[in-house]
C-alpha cells in the first residue's frame, strides 16, 4: 500500500494507519510528495499530472505491483492523476477535493498576507473531533514548516481542479471515502466520483476533513476491507 498525504501535511499524517495496517502484515509505503515534509527541498509540481508521475515513479522503481493506493485531499488527487494505473490494483481515494464545492480560490490571498497564522488555523479547520492541544500544535508545525511556495503552488492546483473531469473512468477498483460533516469539501463530491467511476462510496460519521484522524480506526478498516473485495 502507498499512503499519499493531503495538502501542506507530510507523511507522519499516516501515523495511526501505518502502525494498524504493518501491524496486520501489510507493506506499507509512506512517501513526502515533492514540496512537502522531508521532500520540501524539491520543487513542488505545478500541475498534479507531475506528482501524479512521481507516484507512478516510485512505484515501478521500487518494483511493485498490484498496490493499492490510498490518498488524502490532495493526495487522493494524485492518485486519480496517476498517468499509468498498471501496477495499481486500486485506489482509495479519501476527502477527494473539488474546487467548485471548497474556497480555494479564496485561500491564496489568506496564505499570502499571513501564512504563519492560516497554517495554525489550518489545523483547527480540519480535524472535526476533539484533539489534544499537543496533537493541534503539532499538525499546525507541519502546515508552517511547509515552504510558502509549495503551499501556494498546491492551492493553485486545487482551486482548479475538478475530479469529474477526468477525460476517461478509472481503469481500476476505486473506494471514496469522505467524511460526513466535511466543512471544506461536501459528501456529495465523493458520492458523485463513486456513481462516475463505478466506484463504492463510504460515508463516515462523527468526522471533518480529516478523516484519517478523525476516525483513524475507521480509515484502516475501510482500506482493509477494499483490499479483501479485491481478492
Amino acid at each position: 500500500m502507498v499512503l499519499l498525504h493531503g495538502w501542506c501535511l507530510d507523511r507522519t499524517v499516516w501515523m495511526y494507519q501505518e502502525l494498524a495496517l504493518v501491524s496486520s502484515g501489510h507493506e506499507v509505503i509512506v512517501p513526502d510528495l515533492a514540496g512537502f515534509g522531508a521532500s520540501r527541498d524539491l520543487t513542488a509540481h505545478g500541475e498534479l499530472s507531475g506528482h501524479g508521475q512521481d507516484v507512478a515513479d516510485l512505484v515501478e522503481e521500487l518494483g511493485l505491483s498490484d498496490v493499492i493506493i490510498v490518498g488524502f485531499a490532495f493526495g487522493a488527487a494524485v492518485a486519480l492523476a496517476m498517468p499509468d494505473h498498471g501496477r495499481v490494483a486500486g485506489i482509495v481515494a479519501i476527502g477527494t477535493p473539488s474546487a467548485a464545492g471548497a474556497p480555494y480560490d479564496r485561500m491564496r490571498s489568506s496564505m499570502l498576507r499571513d501564512w504563519p497564522r492560516f497554517a495554525g488555523r489550518s489545523a483547527t479547520a480540519i480535524c472535526a473531533q476533539p484533539q489534544s492541544e499537543e496533537s493541534l500544535a503539532w499538525l499546525a508545525r507541519i502546515f508552517a514548516t511547509t515552504p510558502l511556495h509549495s503551499a501556494v503552488s498546491g492551492v493553485d492546483i486545487l482551486a482548479r481542479y475538478e475530479p469529474l473531469d477526468r477525460p476517461s473512468g478509472l481503469p481500476v477498483p476505486s473506494l471514496f471515502v469522505h467524511g460526513a460533516d466535511d466543512p471544506i469539501v461536501s459528501p456529495d463530491v465523493s458520492r458523485a466520483c463513486a456513481e462516475r467511476f463505478g466506484g463504492k462510496v463510504e460515508i463516515v460519521p462523527d468526522s471533518g476533513h480529516f478523516v484519517p484522524w478523525d476516525q483513524a480506526a475507521a480509515v484502516t478498516e475501510a482500506i482493509e476491507a477494499f483490499e479483501r473485495s479485491l481478492a
